[in-house]
């Protein structure tokens, strides 16, 4: 089961984090799926691809998560929802290359360019709070976060062409 899951997990991430817009609710969806695959793995058929079957709980945690969000302005519609569901398997070679590229390309990221990424994607903090953590002026910051999202776009072009 764990080997399974770690090999599709990315997968299963990217679908999470497209049917949902807030990154910490897909965080905390694919920690849901991920108990809820462990949980029910005993009903798991070997026969049916162990992705497609993921991806079945997920969507499901998703409609679930929809529901008790029900007010929000962003809510995809039903037919969103199935169709990146039935591209997330196809999606798992481009997702896993792009996820090893990212993680390269990060590690060479440093100091206050490193600390406001961390601080605006891990923290979910806004360009004025991250300026006060930073003792910078939030116009710097934007243009910290701008420069360091064009940087790790180039590194994984390259990585990735390099591979292709």
């Amino acid at each position: 089961m764990t080997e399974l899951w770690y090999a599709h997990q990315p997968a299963i991430s990217a679908y999470l984090y497209a049917a949902v817009p807030n990154f910490h609710d897909a965080e905390d969806l694919t920690q849901q799926v991920a108990v809820a695959v462990a949980r029910d793995f005993d009903k798991y058929d070997p026969d049916t691809p162990f992705l497609r079957w993921a991806i079945v709980i997920a969507r499901n945690r998703v409609l679930n998560h929809r529901r008790s969000f029900a007010m929000s302005k962003i809510v995809f519609s039903q037919d969103t929802l199935d169709a990146l569901a039935d591209a997330a398997p196809d999606q798992q070679p481009i997702t896993t290359a792009y996820k090893a590229a990212l993680d390269n390309c990060l590690d060479q990221i440093q100091n206050k360019s490193r600390q406001a990424l961390k601080l605006r994607y891990e923290e979910d903090l806004r360009t004025k709070e991250i300026a006060t953590r930073l003792s910078m002026t939030a116009n710097a910051v934007s243009v910290l976060l701008h420069r360091t999202r064009a940087a790790l776009a180039e590194c994984m072009k390259k990585k990735i062409d390099s591979e292709t």
